[in-house]
């Protein structure tokens, strides 16, 4: 049954009782509020109405004659997860009114407190509740959405710079001068291109709340020599002196993400180089301000930043106007930054002086019981994978649907005599394979048809033969919570796409020792 009233909400009334309806709509006229309402007085009638039709609110009795108004509420709400539900009871009891909330219900009404006062105002807050809801939702569409096209993204260029890489460091066959030179700008290129991608996907994490922060102690110089190594080859390219001031000095305990606080120090610094002027400085320091806080300053000779466009400064894709100059960037290493200095419980701010410089400056909190020393950190990186000619020939299963990748995987260790590469197109011929073969290493692909990564290792882990067998995931999805699964699904270490030759090369020299 229909009745209509100018129509401005649509709404479904479940309710058994006749007399209750005719008052409910009485309340609603009095009320001035323009509605379409649909009327339904069993339960079984009111779930059919609501996946017929899309309604703005349901008002629900509690107490129907062919089932309970919990189970109405439960299935409406598997049609629809943002459905706006209000539920009616002749009973004013307390505990009801929480055990509806808690199964989904927007909210409560006991039909003694009605009236049209009340219908006003609740239609009302509905309005900012569907919004919210909205938002929430678009909020979780995004991230998944961005993963998808991360992904889609990530296995083609994949192919791109790992075969590029493979050409640019093959001494076998060396390229020339000229198409050497033509490489490493395709290498450039889809660096940049994979910058840009990881730096949407950290900015959509972390407005969805959806990017980890592990809070421990960290010592503050180990962090920042492991910055300044990395960094540096882009000091000597731009010709510009990057001075530590805290050398030899004393060593700090902060509360912070480790991996996130070094992604923060390399995107400052990096800035620092780019928007220098010739042989300019970059000058890092970190000191106590207080018992509780310790600063990192970064201050640089660069063009510095206008005054009035100080304010602009972490605003996502906003470069200030630099995107008309050849330094490259697209205006969210800034925005990301704050914000996890923020989720980090510390501040990032800023002071410039237009065709001076800049100062950035984080400030985090100390350790509780921090211990003060002077500390010698060194760094050791080697990143050369150790020849294999030596040892025994180590069989290592490949599981991958793309045969672009496969070939690549193939290539990069085409030198090592001593591994062995067998391709296995799928999940279920994975497993079979490694039933069969026993290989040392499995290296495992997450989306491929018929099995997936994550299905496949789990039969590994729970059959006798291969739940030894170490697994790497090597896939194209980059999403925190995709490492995190897979992670807790079995894997030993997770490697994404566009692989990263060195680093496939020192993971699995790791696992194949003897």
């Amino acid at each position: 049954m229909k009745t209509t009233s100018d129509k401005n909400y649509k709404l479904l009334l479940i309710d058994d009782d006749k007399m209750d309806r005719m008052v409910f709509q009485r309340y609603l006229q009095k009320s001035k509020i323009k509605f379409d309402i649909y009327e339904c007085d069993k339960g079984q009638s009111g779930i059919n109405e609501f996946q017929k039709n899309q309604f703005d609110c349901v008002f629900l009795d509690y107490g129907l004659p062919d089932t309970d108004g919990l189970q109405v509420l439960e299935k409406v709400l598997l049609t629809d997860p943002s459905a706006l539900i209000i539920m009616l009871t002749g009973m004013g009891d307390e505990s009801l009114a929480v055990q509806c909330i808690k199964a989904g219900a927007t909210d409560y009404i006991p039909k003694n407190s009605l009236s049209s006062d009340i219908l006003s105002r609740c239609l009302k807050a509905l309005d900012l509740k569907k919004s919210k809801k909205t938002a929430e939702k678009d909020s979780q569409a995004k991230p998944e959405f961005l993963s998808r096209i991360s992904h889609e993204l990530r296995t083609p260029m994949n192919a791109i710079l790992g075969f590029a890489q493979l050409m640019s460091e093959n001494k076998k066959d060396p390229l020339s001068p000229n198409h050497k030179k033509q490489i490493e700008q395709i290498l450039i290129a889809g660096k940049h291109l994979l910058a840009l991608l990881n730096k949407v996907l950290d900015l959509s994490g972390i407005e969805s709340g959806n990017i980890p922060i592990s809070i421990e102690p960290v010592y503050v110089t180990e962090v920042v020599n492991n910055v300044l190594d990395e960094i540096r080859p882009l000091t000597e390219k731009q010709n510009i002196q990057l001075i530590n001031e805290s050398v030899a000095k004393r060593d700090f305990l902060v509360d912070t993400d480790r991996t996130r606080l070094k992604q923060v120090l390399l995107n400052i610094i990096s800035n620092g180089i780019k928007y220098n002027r010739e042989k300019g400085e970059v000058i890092l320091s970190y000191e106590s301000v207080d018992t509780e806080t310790l600063q990192i300053n970064i201050k640089d000779t660069g063009i510095g930043i206008p005054e009035d466009k100080l304010d602009r400064l972490f605003d996502p894709f906003d470069r200030l106007g630099s995107e008309n100059s050849e330094i490259e960037g697209v205006g969210m290493g800034l925005t990301i930054s704050k914000k996890l200095i923020s989720l980090m419980n510390g501040t990032l701010g800023v002071q410039s002086v237009f065709n001076e410089g800049s100062h950035f400056y984080i400030r985090l909190p100390l350790t509780s019981k921090n211990e003060i020393a002077v500390k010698k950190i060194t760094t050791d990186i080697n990143e050369n994978f150790e020849d294999t000619n030596s040892r025994k020939v180590f069989k290592i299963l490949y599981v991958e649907d793309n045969s672009a990748n496969i070939e690549l995987v193939k290539d990069i260790f085409s030198e090592h005599s001593n591994l062995q590469i067998l391709p296995a197109p799928n999940g279920k011929k994975g497993i079979e394979l490694a039933e069969t073969v026993q290989p040392d290493l499995i290296l495992m692909d997450i989306n491929m048809p018929e099995m997936n990564g994550l299905e496949a290792i789990e039969h590994l882990k729970s059959c006798q033969k291969t739940q030894h067998i170490p697994v790497i995931a090597l896939s194209a999805n980059a999403m925190q919570k995709d490492i995190d699964q897979a992670m807790e699904a079995g894997f030993k270490d997770y490697i994404t796409k566009p692989i990263n030759i060195s680093k496939l090369k020192n993971t699995i020299d790791a696992f194949c020792k003897p």
